[in-house]
């Protein structure tokens, strides 16, 4: 067994209509918003393929998964980068790959974080699974198309210098019948990366799971 190359995050695959890159809007974060993971004690820094949910009062931040058995939240979308002008780092606007967590901007909206989201229910997207007993073998990850699967924040200090929320498919959880679960397995990634399936970080492609997505129902299909 050999792992394979693990890959960040939930990655653009293709579109329903197989254009080649998704339609970002870029979103606000609230002043002081802490990015946290369940069960993990330090905030992490929301990056590029973290999932975002819409709050209300019209920002996005950090969307859960059902990591330590909590219900997912409902996922709007998927960062894509981050807004142009960077972040307030209390003296002046600073440009990063990453948006820390509980930057503070107060009231003014020159200084206001923001982040470049595609909203998910645009195609089809890439992302790692999270163990390697669920499934070994091509064919056993083949058999799970069409079935719901949920999704965790696997968040990780060790293979970043940053604490990173580390979005993974949880495969355990598959199942053809479970409505609320966030995502449905539609296809084994052809990634090069998937050398060894028996090995850790094997890819999947999945779409949003209709009714895991406000824009939807609340019941699920």
């Amino acid at each position: 067994m050999a792992d394979n190359v693990k890959q960040y995050g939930i990655r653009w695959a293709t579109g329903y209509n197989r254009n080649s890159a998704p339609s970002t809007v870029e979103m606000a974060i609230a002043s002081t918003a802490n990015f946290t993971v369940s069960g993990f004690g330090t905030n992490v820094n929301l990056n590029v393929g973290d999932p975002v949910k819409i709050n209300t009062d019209g920002t996005v931040s950090l969307c859960g998964g059902n990591e330590n058995g909590q219900t997912s939240q409902s996922m709007w979308g998927v960062v894509m980068g981050m807004g142009g002008q960077g972040y307030f780092n209390g003296t002046r606007m600073v440009r990063s790959p990453f948006l820390p967590s509980g930057v503070t901007y107060g009231t003014s909206i020159d200084r206001q974080s923001k982040v470049l989201v595609a909203p998910v229910s645009q195609g089809f997207w890439e992302m790692d699974v999270d163990d390697i007993v669920t499934a070994t073998t091509y064919l056993g990850y083949q058999a799970f198309i069409g079935e719901n699967v949920g999704n965790r924040l696997a968040a990780a200090v060790a293979s970043a210098p940053l604490p990173i929320a580390n979005p993974v498919i949880n495969i355990a959880s598959h199942n053809p019948a479970t409505a609320g679960l966030t995502f449905r397995i539609v296809g084994v990634s052809q990634n090069f990366s998937n050398q060894d399936y028996s090995g850790q970080w094997v890819k999947l492609i999945v779409s949003i799971n209709d009714g895991a997505e406000p824009f939807f129902t609340n019941v699920g299909t």
